[in-house]
């Protein structure tokens, strides 16, 4: 190696950024090409523990106030010893940045949605409405078993955006902002929101505290994407969206957010859902046209190309960072 070659990367190795960085982006990519398969990741036995949780202590016969303290408790009793667990093995790691990494992959699991996804789309394709119905179930907790072709193409670009929402952009968000203990939070959020989720009636108050912890942590991770998803698409017809959709029964951030691929994709999303039989009425976000096969498939093409956006940027920060800490370095 010449010897301003092998001074130069001696130099970039000093630089504190450096090996967080290309771990950062190592992670990325084993994320994108060789995601954890679904057996193998601890998500599914978080939502039975927390299932059991519920099961134990949310009691219909309890008042209201009694159910949302009940919903506190839970939520801390689960957190606070994983939480803690992962801040004890991190702090006896030799290889702290290694074990950051090791918990970022572990939080990065939408390529799975992503898939199932597609298998959906596949089975529309080949017209088995009931098979894509029975795909679709498990990544939704609305019903599905009523949905029309036209339903399940739009329940499937919504859990394409919603899924690539929380499950990557608020993980690399609230990583970059707080570290891997940060997005293992947020990822422990994500799964007790879908266990105790508000739209179930039993669990509506129970649910309480972590949804709006949720909703918390999320609003500025939903302004964000959606502005990268605007700026990639149409955002002019994305603020006309936004600004007529106050009647879609969401927070404004959320709305932002879908408005945001309803004009990428110039069809409507949200609308009414059906959850234990009963129908939640909301208004439509977007135009009038309903979405269909076709922009199911674009769908997962707009995924694809907001994932090489965010991968982009990711990789242009640390080129900046590297840029700016390497003469200090010297």
């Amino acid at each position: 190696m010449p010897f301003a070659m092998q001074q130069y990367w001696s130099a970039l190795q000093q630089t504190p950024v450096f090996e967080p960085g290309l771990l950062l982006l190592l992670t990325l990519l084993l994320a994108r090409y060789a995601a954890l398969p679904l057996q193998y990741q601890p998500w599914p036995l978080l939502r039975l523990l927390a299932e059991r949780v519920a099961a134990k202590v949310n009691k219909p016969s309890d008042s209201p106030a009694q159910q949302r303290l009940a919903g506190m408790l839970a939520l801390l009793v689960v957190i606070l010893p994983l939480l803690t667990l992962a801040w004890t093995f991190r702090h006896l790691s030799e290889w702290p940045a290694g074990f950051d990494a090791l918990l970022l992959y572990l939080c990065l699991d939408h390529r799975y949605f992503s898939s199932q996804v597609a298998t959906v789309a596949g089975s529309l394709q080949r017209q088995q409405l009931q098979l894509a119905k029975d795909q679709l179930q498990p990544l939704l907790r609305r019903d599905c078993g009523q949905l029309s072709a036209t339903g399940l193409a739009k329940a499937g670009i919504e859990v394409l955006a919603q899924r690539q929402l929380r499950h990557f952009a608020a993980v690399l968000f609230w990583f970059l902002v707080g570290g891997a203990i940060a997005a293992l939070l947020w990822r422990l959020m994500v799964e007790l929101q879908q266990a105790w989720s508000g739209k179930i009636s039993q669990q509506r108050v129970f649910g309480s505290a972590v949804g709006k912890v949720g909703r918390l942590m999320l609003w500025p991770v939903c302004w964000l994407q959606g502005a990268l998803v605007a700026l990639l698409f149409r955002f002019a017809p994305s603020v006309r969206y936004f600004r007529a959709s106050q009647q879609a029964g969401l927070p404004a951030a959320e709305r932002w957010y879908l408005s945001a691929w309803s004009a990428g994709l110039q069809r409507n999303l949200a609308g009414p859902m059906m959850y234990q039989g009963v129908k939640i009425r909301r208004d439509r976000i977007g135009p009038e046209q309903a979405p269909a096969l076709a922009d199911l498939l674009l769908a997962q093409v707009m995924e694809q190309q907001i994932l090489r956006a965010q991968w982009l940027l990711c990789c242009s920060s640390v080129a900046l960072i590297l840029l700016y800490q390497w003469p200090h370095s010297l």
